[in-house]
């Protein structure tokens, strides 16, 4: 197994709701929403980054990333809360043995309709040049970091609020953006 630097795990999650009932949800009721979803229906997802990748394999890499939104469209009237939770630390390893020579590694990646906005390239999985998909084995640790962005129907964000559960200006950026965005 390879050590790869440069991609970490995140769960991740969707739920559209329709503008009326965002304006009523208390910021307490969303933090419920969120942590319920992600222990019930979150995905795993993975996140590169360009500018930190390597692994400690002799083979040569590049690495070739695809990006799209591949989400359903945001109905009109509706909102689209897209959330995710991340952990301070990752390892991530993945079994290069069978490659050699110039390798490239294919990212198809889904933006969910804000990661780039973020930063982020994300992806569900990699394939080598040969159509290998190669499977990664991560580990996750340390201080655990929660994001919430809001999509409007046409897939803009709209605002987001980071590190949800340790921002002490959580309620008010939650009914500031209520504010802008529902009325």
């Amino acid at each position: 197994m390879a050590q790869i630097k440069g991609i970490k795990e995140i769960m991740i999650c969707t739920h559209d709701l329709e503008k009326e009932d965002l304006d009523n949800l208390t910021s307490i009721k969303l933090k419920e929403l969120i942590n319920n979803k992600l222990q019930e229906s979150a995905q795993l997802l993975y996140v590169y980054d360009e500018y930190g990748f390597e692994a400690d394999s002799a083979l040569s890499i590049e690495v070739c990333y695809e990006e799209i939104d591949s989400t359903p469209v945001v109905q009109e009237g509706m909102v689209r809360l897209v959330f995710w939770q991340e952990l301070e630390q990752c390892n991530v390893n993945a079994d290069l043995n069978e490659l050699s020579g110039n390798v490239t590694l294919n990212l198809k990646g889904n933006t969910y309709g804000c990661m780039s906005d973020w930063g982020y390239q994300s992806f569900e999985f990699i394939t080598s040049n040969d159509g290998t998909e190669l499977f990664l084995e991560s580990e996750s640790y340390g201080d655990e970091n929660k994001t919430i962005y809001f999509l409007n129907s046409k897939k803009e964000c709209a605002y987001s609020i980071n590190d949800i559960d340790n921002n002490i200006t959580f309620d008010e950026e939650f009914e500031e953006m209520k504010k802008d965005y529902c009325n």
